[in-house]
């Protein structure tokens, strides 16, 4: 072949190749065939039912929000609603949805509105190197000079993947059901308050982003209730915990985040198998990080003050946060499956008054281990069927562990262990068991006690029989 043909084949090779890139639809880019959309262009697809305040997104295909620092601003929403849908149809949304931000809600928004998220993808990673850095987001985090509009949340048969801030952040919800989700490598990138670098850096109060892939720390809210099942984690989900939950205010807390108050969480069906545990430690935290004033460390202990009930699907840690910036104080509990347990917070906080808050931890059904430390505003019991193991553990408080009557206990638990006295009945295990006399009523006739004599006249029978056949030459 000569050069003229050699170079002319290159050449239609080299368009062949064009056309195809050119054709090749965005999935070989991650993007999974997604439509570049903006913004606004996204809101305008929100179609408001006047009659009866619900307003409908539905995603007809999957799309990439380009502006906007890739968010959907639902508070830039303009019409009157009580209750917004988004029906994800099975789509892919890239991008960010934030219901409000530090000081905007949306302005025709009712009182507490519902939100519906449903049968929706959220993927923080468009591809080209793109990085998203939350999922779904509600940060109304002032709410003494910016009230927050609360939200009814629920989250039904989503996936939230690839985020690397967070997967979900909430500190504005009124009620919050989240039953079917998969949430997968979020919280990817830790970041810290400043210019610190690492949790190392002695000015280090607590992480802003990259600690846990879902965090609700609920903010200017009283009477949230929280109900979370059917959640598989995966991947890396947060330098700290794969799930975080906390009510604001209290002593030592920012007067700024005013007053909240968590009326109860349920936990139950929450898998952690896929969950990389050298990446995320810890299942889930129940807290705040303590307040740091130079040297001196504040227990944040009213942010836990509140009701917790969590049924184990897996075999799953649980933490409380202590008085130590690193988790040192932290008190741990590795539950096996099927394990429950109970938690009831108290807090004495008044009206206008910095409060503090205590927590009791009941262990209602299968194992733990408890490790860490027995905070002074804490107490602990296992409940009776129930066995609990204590390894590298300090009860700092001083409080009675109870274990109550049929529990199993092992390891060192220090002095304050109240181990409940065995019932046993009133007379020894060597000795006949009393009599047991059956009664008949007085107005019965005899019926009972004539077959009883005829049933025992049968028996003396046959044995005499047998003792004459015995006896016989």
């Amino acid at each position: 072949m000569d050069s003229r043909k050699t170079v002319a084949l290159a050449l239609a090779v080299m368009m062949v190749a064009v056309v195809f890139s050119a054709t090749v639809p965005l999935e070989s880019e991650g993007v999974d065939g997604a439509q570049n959309i903006t913004n606004d262009a996204l809101l305008d697809k929100i179609n408001l039912n006047e009659s009866d305040g619900v307003a409908t997104l539905t995603l007809e295909e999957n799309y990439y929000i380009t502006d906007n620092n890739h968010y959907l601003n639902l508070y830039e929403y303009t019409g009157s609603f009580d209750k917004l849908v988004i029906e994800g149809n099975g789509k892919t949304l890239y991008g960010e949805i934030w219901f409000n931000n530090h000081n905007t809600n949306p302005p025709g928004a009712s009182d507490n509105y519902q939100v519906i998220i449903k049968d929706l993808t959220l993927n923080g990673k468009p591809g080209d190197g793109v990085e998203i850095p939350y999922g779904i987001v509600s940060m109304d985090q002032n709410p003494i000079s910016d009230e927050p509009t609360p939200i009814d949340l629920t989250i039904q048969n989503c996936t939230i993947k690839n985020y690397i801030s967070k997967g979900i952040y909430l500190t504005s919800v009124s009620n919050l059901l989240i039953d079917g989700l998969t949430i997968e490598d979020c919280a990817t990138t830790p970041g810290f308050n400043g210019d610190v670098e690492s949790t190392d850096d002695p000015n280090f109060q607590y992480y802003d982003r990259g600690d846990y892939a879902i965090d609700i720390d609920i903010t200017g809210i009283i009477g949230t209730t929280i109900d979370i099942r059917n959640v598989d984690f995966i991947g890396d989900c947060g330098d700290l915990a794969a799930l975080k939950i906390a009510q604001r205010g209290g002593a030592g807390d920012a007067s700024s985040k005013g007053e909240a108050r968590i009326d109860g969480v349920s936990l139950s069906g929450l898998n952690f198998n896929g969950v990389d545990k050298a990446e995320s430690p810890q299942n889930i935290i129940i807290g705040s990080e303590p307040q740091v004033d130079g040297d001196t460390q504040y227990l944040r202990d009213y942010n836990s003050a509140f009701h917790v009930s969590l049924d184990t699907e897996t075999a799953t840690s649980i933490a409380y946060w202590g008085g130590d910036k690193h988790g040192a104080d932290n008190l741990k509990l590795d539950l096996s499956q099927g394990t429950s347990i109970s938690v009831t917070g108290q807090s004495d906080k008044e009206s206008n008054e910095d409060g503090t808050g205590s927590i009791s931890i009941t262990l209602e059904r299968g194992s733990a281990t408890a490790s860490g430390k027995l905070g002074t505003n804490m107490s602990l019991t296992a409940g009776s069927g129930t066995s609990i193991a204590f390894s590298n553990f300090e009860n700092t408080g001083g409080n009675t562990i109870r274990i109550e009557s049929g529990a199993d206990y092992s390891g060192d638990a220090g002095d304050n262990v109240y181990v409940e006295p065995t019932q046993t009945p009133g007379y020894d295990d060597d000795e006949d068991l009393p009599p047991f006399v059956p009664t008949q009523p007085a107005d019965d006739d005899n019926t009972v006690t004539i077959v009883a004599c005829a049933a025992a006249a049968a028996v003396a029978a046959i044995l005499a029989v047998f003792l004459v056949i015995d006896r016989k030459p």
